[in-house]
């Protein structure tokens, strides 16, 4: 579980605001309670110490002003704190009690006083003044009211409101991303959700967007496809007329340089023409082999059963005599390895990728060629000790693409594209990389059949 992702970036900001705000609101009531609670029991304090002094008074044994002994014993008596200072008076204005120094001096500062009436056992009604008291920052008390139960029930009711939220939030945005991911250009039949499609809110917007976008790359390749296609179609008839005639024109001259020279470049035209053909058709049963993995549909007419080490051997074979200046050498061929795909596609990449390798391997090197398993996967390495390439050597498997080195100096670019479009076609990946040791390496990862 990654917590930096954006469910957890939402589900904590939100969830923080509203624990944010509660704590806020519990601690304002707690505080407006205890401020309340504390006056009202400052108010019952005064009234019995005021009481007790009056009761004195009319007995004829008023307490001292100050701090006198009595006084002292009436606030132990009646458990009220030494903070409760007073001032009695009659009706009259006549002090019958002026309490403590503290207190005439917040009198005298003019801090604000609370005035009680208070009617004695002889029925006499006196006014009894006090100071208010101060309601202490207790944080104690303060956590004791917010950790409540109540308090709890809404702090796991505001979690999962926030994961609730959070949820509708990147749910579509996984769905996005899972299409983002399995979108292949004219290649499946996949769509966004018509419902993320409906929303009214920028949602929406983005997976409206991604559809548009989709929809014009889509159109875009599919004419690249069909222009390929049309071109290479188009040109084979004037090609065939062009090769008859100088085929006729080298009978009738069979030694002109020129003659031969057209040749050569109708053979090479002949051979683009195929290569773009080829490609074209790979790409066109990538399409449709994702299209059939889309609907759980497997095309049954060109899969069958393929034994890896009668086809190693054999493409060797058909390799050396094609090369016979580079030893091939094939290694791990003890292990029954078996696939499930068509024959022709992997033969055809295989073949272009030795190929490769044989045309950019030095004489008399050798290219080897290994067979590996893992748990899942027949792992095909072919690897050359050539120059390798000096850049990226994936850009290697786009149509057309040449190296900026001593790589595709000839050809036409489209071996490796072909190799890596009859892999996928497959179910498999090709990955090209620089060998630590020298010469560019291709691996095949292939299901186990």
């Amino acid at each position: 579980m990654r917590f930096n992702r954006i469910f957890w970036k939402i589900f904590a900001a939100i969830w923080l605001v509203n624990v944010l705000v509660v704590v806020c609101v519990v601690w304002v009531i707690s505080s407006g309670h205890l401020r309340e609670r504390m006056a009202h029991k400052h108010a019952i304090q005064v009234e019995r110490l005021a009481e007790q002094l009056i009761a004195r008074y009319e007995r004829g044994s008023p307490v001292k002003n100050g701090r006198s002994a009595a006084l002292k014993k009436i606030y132990r008596r009646y458990n009220i704190p030494p903070e409760v200072l007073i001032t009695i008076t009659n009706l009259q204005g006549s002090t019958i009690y002026s309490g403590h120094k503290r207190f005439n001096d917040s009198v005298t500062h003019k801090k604000r006083l609370l005035t009680l009436i208070i009617e004695s056992e002889k029925g006499e009604r006196y006014r009894v003044h006090y100071l208010p008291i101060k309601t202490p920052h207790s944080i104690g008390l303060a956590l004791r009211d917010i950790l409540s139960a109540q308090l709890l029930l809404m702090l796991v009711a505001s979690a999962f409101l926030s994961a609730l939220i959070s949820w509708g939030i990147t749910q579509p945005l996984k769905h996005l991303q899972l299409f983002s991911r399995r979108y292949q250009p004219a290649g499946t039949s996949l769509s966004i959700d018509q419902k993320l499609l409906r929303r009214g809110d920028e949602l929406g917007d983005l997976a409206r967007d991604i559809a548009r976008m989709t929809a014009q790359v889509d159109a875009a390749f599919s004419a690249q496809e069909d222009l390929l296609h049309d071109v290479s179609h188009e040109l084979r008839a004037p090609l065939a007329r062009l090769q008859v005639g100088v085929a006729l024109a080298e009978l009738a001259a069979p030694n002109n340089a020129a003659i031969a020279k057209m040749h050569t470049q109708c053979e090479r035209m002949n051979a683009l023409i195929q290569r773009i053909l080829e490609y074209s058709r790979l790409q066109s049963a990538t399409q449709a082999s994702a299209q059939c993995a889309a609907f759980e549909e497997p095309n049954t007419k060109t899969i069958a059963p393929i034994n890896l080490q009668t086809l190693l051997v054999q493409v060797a074979d058909d390799i050396t005599f094609e090369f016979s200046d580079t030893v091939v050498s094939v290694y791990g061929n003890d292990h029954p390895a078996h696939v499930r795909g068509d024959p022709n596609l992997l033969q055809s990449a295989l073949e272009n990728l030795m190929r490769n390798a044989c045309k950019h391997t030095p004489p008399k090197t050798p290219v080897e060629l290994h067979l590996t398993h893992g748990d899942k996967t027949w792992q095909l390495t072919v690897r050359d000790y050539g120059p390798g390439v000096t850049e990226d050597p994936n850009n290697l498997l786009k149509p057309f693409y040449r190296a900026g080195g001593q790589m595709h100096t000839e050809g036409f670019g489209l071996g490796l594209s072909i190799a890596a479009r009859a892999i996928k076609a497959l179910g498999g990946t090709l990955v090209l990389t620089n060998h630590p040791e020298g010469g560019l390496e291709a691996t095949i990862n292939l299901p186990k059949g």
